[in-house]
């Protein structure tokens, strides 16, 4: 049986997956950001949550961004990584090259949004019903880490 995990995709409109029924997107506030980004993974983490603890917290490690969008992945990526330490589970990033592969095959031919819009379709044709490019960027990340095709 496979660990129950709860995945990301980070920025102020972060993307989140903890099954079929624990996925969306939140964005965060502008005021006291990253707060509010801690406040919103606890009542993922504890309030949403269904059915046992989660064992591991996965993030997409999309670590070749720029500007402020840096900035706020590596912070959020803190905050994660505090959290996955409090609560003793593993945590996990996952190259975005790897979910890409995954998600859509090793000689896919997409990129960039592009990409996106196609991992979004796949999911939609799988039954998730997603609008929002960051939840889709989530749950692939979730399938990815799970193996799941």
């Amino acid at each position: 049986m496979s660990k129950k995990v709860i995945a990301f995709d980070l920025g102020l409109n972060f993307g989140y997956c903890g099954g079929k029924r624990v996925h969306g997107c939140m964005k965060v506030s502008n005021a006291k950001r990253m707060f509010s980004f801690y406040d919103a993974v606890m009542d993922l983490m504890v309030t949403k949550r269904t059915g046992k603890m989660y064992e591991a917290i996965v993030y997409e490690n999309a670590c070749f961004q720029k500007g402020n969008a840096i900035y706020n992945f590596n912070a959020q990526k803190g905050i994660l990584q505090l959290v996955a330490e409090s609560l003793n589970i593993d945590f996990i990033g996952i190259p975005v090259a790897t979910i890409k592969s995954h998600m859509l095959g090793k000689n896919h031919g997409f990129s960039g949004p592009e990409s996106k819009k196609a991992i979004r379709d796949k999911l939609n044709k799988d039954g998730w019903k997603v609008t929002n490019l960051n939840e889709s960027d989530a749950i692939a990340v979730y399938y990815t880490h799970l193996g799941i095709k």
